[in-house]
């Protein structure tokens, strides 16, 4: 009888894999024989589920960013009341393991003329959820104008995304952490209630 595979399983581990490679040689060392050679089979074993490198690619994409929700969530359970932006925009404005590769995969995504548009949307989707996730955070923080707080935030932290790629060193967590602050400083917020700050 043949072996059942569970497809999503596979699917993970390739993208993990895809990732792996993708942030110790950079985006231009992911291809099938290297994500095949890592996970010890032949390319087959890619292509069978992913048949474009472009679809290898936005796999570990969306492997990414199901890691990149959970986390998400759980920062956000765990902010202090009046705190939940704050606590968003300085996780997000960090570079731990791997997320250098990540943003350099969504930028050669992007910017691929190959990308099938279920991928592109799926990114816009992830952005319109970190978006909102901010949107609802500084309302319950009690900032007197929100949406504009969490549009001020979301283009700080993307701009950091794209200007670690370009200079990390010179776009440290410090900076990044700088910039946020200034940010919700200036911006005006009503007195919290109790039942506001228990929410």
């Amino acid at each position: 009888m043949p072996i059942e595979v569970d497809v999503d399983e596979r699917l993970r581990e390739i993208g993990a894999v895809t990732l792996e490679i993708a942030d110790a040689e950079g985006v231009s060392g992911v291809s099938y024989r290297s994500v095949a050679k890592a996970l010890g089979g032949s390319t087959k074993l890619v292509t069978k589920y992913l048949p474009t490198r472009t679809e290898l690619l936005a796999n570990a994409i969306r492997i990414a960013q199901a890691r990149w929700k959970a986390e998400s969530d759980r920062v956000i359970a765990e902010a202090p009341p009046g705190g939940r932006v704050r606590a968003i925009a300085l996780w997000s404005c960090t570079t731990d393991t791997g997320d250098l590769a990540i943003r350099k995969l969504n930028v050669e995504i992007l910017s691929s003329h190959e990308v099938p548009q279920a991928v592109v949307e799926a990114l816009s989707k992830t952005a319109v959820r970190h978006l909102d996730a901010l949107r609802e955070a500084a309302a319950l923080d009690g900032y007197e104008q929100p949406e504009q707080v969490a549009d001020a935030i979301f283009l700080a932290t993307y701009g950091y995304f794209v200007s670690t790629l370009r200079d990390l060193g010179a776009w440290t967590e410090a900076r990044a952490a700088a910039a946020v602050e200034a940010i919700l400083s200036a911006a005006p917020r009503r007195t919290l209630r109790r039942t506001d700050a228990l929410d």
